[in-house]
């Protein structure tokens, strides 16, 4: 039967002149902006009014909720089929899809509450709005926002307020860059200070994220700085490089200013007006990167992702990694061209491998910055695993390359896992799998990650004391916070799924599980590993939190599992200690979020 027309619309849906349905308290367009829904009749407004359809119809929400009066972000259940349908299904034929664990220990905590959340019936997604009805930003289930709401409803039974709202207010900051109308390419600083800012480059960054072959990038600074030089007179001074460049040059120029911005961070330690004017100027020139889809604009892209991080803003520099990523599609960095055998011409393969090797390297910070990313959103991906060929260094890298490029293949292969923990617990298609699926897969997981770690050298260990040179020392911490935040993520189902019950399928499927008793300790090893994170970035050599290879969401994960300790054991032996080391953290990360220029309600 067609749906009759409503007797009345919301005074936001009438000034807005959009349908308006019959839920209530709030209709669907009201719900979505996060506004309060009210109704009044325009001829009598000292009327109460009752919105009713002419004829009856069912609705879609019988249990209708209790929602506050401006609601920063709403979350629901994602949908997720249970069975391959060829074709359309009929509407008999539909049936809800089946909630994953989490989902539905999640609505039996927030039920124990007995009051209803500013949530709705899953932490499965978010999405973050603001008081306008365009700004909107999608979160999923790996992300910290999704393991705060577990966090608000056992502050809620405690009678503290909930953090979960606060989310709202630093999304514009985190997802936003907003880049000035006039494009202003700022001349290169003096050849003194360009060398010290590429040495930091060099010394804290390249090892982690080799981008850019630093030899080349020395070469293209004396020639931009040549341009410079020959069009400088007393009178006029520098007269600007946009008539002198070519078009082929402006990636390159972009690759410039993004390494002389993370330089200049990188050796004073802190954010720079350096910093922040070559950055602007290499995201200012983001339209040409675009237009001359090649390898100098993919390697620019990931210069200009990693200024962003370094600055929180992960959200933006997830667009700017999105667009470095189709890019190396489109060029082919996804398939490795095999190193050909040693010919006669000694110096043509010893150049044909500098470029294999370059594009490796390329490509695969692609893939670590991209599944690592897609970890701390559950944003669809932009590549996957069928797409891409293997990651073989023995294959790709010289042997001296390897030993130069040590960091770099370890974050690769925990990088490999990341994607492996995205695909098989945190997909669309994981609540198809039973409940020994779901422990069999963190259980191989986990075995992965152990033998990731035992794979490294000594001084290095995540779990142990870091003792390797104070120059390596940044990098060491950064692999380990990682690792850390990697192995919370991947044992999330023993936070918060009920003690007990997880417990019980542990036992009940023990015998198909060698790894049962690793299982059982997944709380206590989250634990421990948010413990960790939070005295490695006490101890972080430069007083800083923020740095490209790792972000403040690490930092605010482990105090959010400390605080999920605490609350479900408040008599713990430890709790005094635990409270300390909570304190320290979130005063570390609120000091951080200032220096960055974050939201103060954040």
């Amino acid at each position: 039967a067609k749906r009759q027309r409503l007797s009345l619309a919301c005074n936001e849906c009438r000034k807005r002149k959009v349908k308006c349905d019959s839920v209530t308290p709030k209709c669907k367009n009201c719900h979505f902006r996060g506004i309060a829904c009210e109704t009044t009749d325009p001829k009598h407004p000292e009327l109460t009014v009752v919105r009713k359809y002419g004829g009856h119809y069912p609705l879609e929400m019988d249990q209708p909720r209790q929602d506050s009066q401006r609601t920063g972000s709403t979350v629901t259940a994602l949908p997720t089929p249970t069975r391959e349908i060829a074709g359309f299904p009929s509407p008999a034929e539909t049936s809800p899809a089946p909630m994953s664990e989490m989902a539905q220990s999640y609505s039996s905590i927030m039920k124990a509450n007995e009051t209803n959340s500013w949530l709705s019936d899953g932490p499965e997604m978010a999405i973050n709005t603001d008081n306008g009805s365009w700004r909107q930003k999608f979160m999923g289930g790996s992300s910290l926002q999704s393991l705060t709401m577990f966090l608000d409803l056992y502050m809620q039974r405690a009678g503290l307020p909930k953090i979960g709202p606060c989310f709202m207010h630093g999304m514009s900051f985190a997802e936003e860059f907003v880049p000035s109308l006039s494009l202003r390419l700022p001349d290169l600083p003096p050849a003194s200070l360009t060398d010290a800012y590429l040495k930091a480059y060099t010394t804290n960054i390249h090892p982690m994220f080799p981008i850019l072959e630093p030899d080349q990038l020395h070469r293209d600074i004396q020639r931009i700085r040549a341009y410079q030089d020959a069009n400088w007179s007393p009178s006029y001074g520098f007269r600007g490089l946009h008539a002198l460049l070519e078009a082929h040059d402006v990636p390159v120029l972009a690759c410039i200013y993004g390494a002389i911005s993370l330089g200049a961070d990188e050796a004073a330690g802190d954010l720079t007006e350096t910093g922040n004017d070559f950055l602007a100027a290499a995201h200012g020139l983001y339209a040409h990167l675009i237009g001359l889809p090649h390898l100098s604009s993919v390697q620019a892209l990931l210069l200009i992702t990693l200024a962003l991080r370094a600055r929180g803003k992960e959200g933006q520099g997830f667009q700017t990694l999105g667009s470095a990523v189709r890019i190396s599609h489109s060029i082919g960095l996804h398939r490795h061209v095999a190193v050909a055998e040693r010919s006669q011409n000694h110096e043509e393969f010893q150049s044909r491998r500098q470029k294999i090797e370059l594009h490796a390297r390329v490509w695969w910070t692609c893939f670590g910055l991209e599944k690592l990313m897609e970890l701390e959103t559950t944003r669809p991906s932009a590549m996957s695993h069928a797409q891409h060929d293997n990651f073989a260094p023995d294959e790709i890298f010289a042997p001296n390359s390897q030993n130069q490029l040590e960091y770099f293949l370890h974050w690769i292969l925990l990088a490999q896992i990341c994607e492996k923990i995205n695909e098989l617990l945190y997909q669309r298609n994981r609540s198809q799998a039973s409940t020994l699926q779901l422990l069999q897969s963190i259980g191989r997981i986990d075995s992965a990650l152990r033998e990731w770690k035992s794979n490294l050298p000594d001084d290095i260990q995540p779990d142990g004391d870091i003792y390797c040179s104070d120059e390596e020392r940044p990098l060491a911490i950064s692999l380990a916070l990682q690792y850390h935040s990697t192995l919370i993520t991947l044992h999330r189902a023993s936070l918060v799924l009920p003690h007990n019950q997880f417990m019980e399928e542990i036992k009940t499927n023990s015998q198909h599980l060698p790894y049962h008793q690793r299982l059982r300790k997944g709380r206590n090893l989250c634990t421990a590993s948010a413990c960790a994170t939070i005295r490695m970035n006490a101890h972080m050599p430069d007083k800083r939190i923020q740095t490209p290879s790792c972000a403040l969401t690490q930092t605010l994960t482990g105090c959010v599992v400390l605080s999920l300790s605490i609350l479900r054991h408040p008599q713990s032996r430890t709790v005094r200690t635990d409270l300390e080391l909570l304190r320290m953290g979130t005063e570390m990360a609120e000091a951080e979020y200032k220096r960055l220029g974050q939201h103060p309600k954040f």
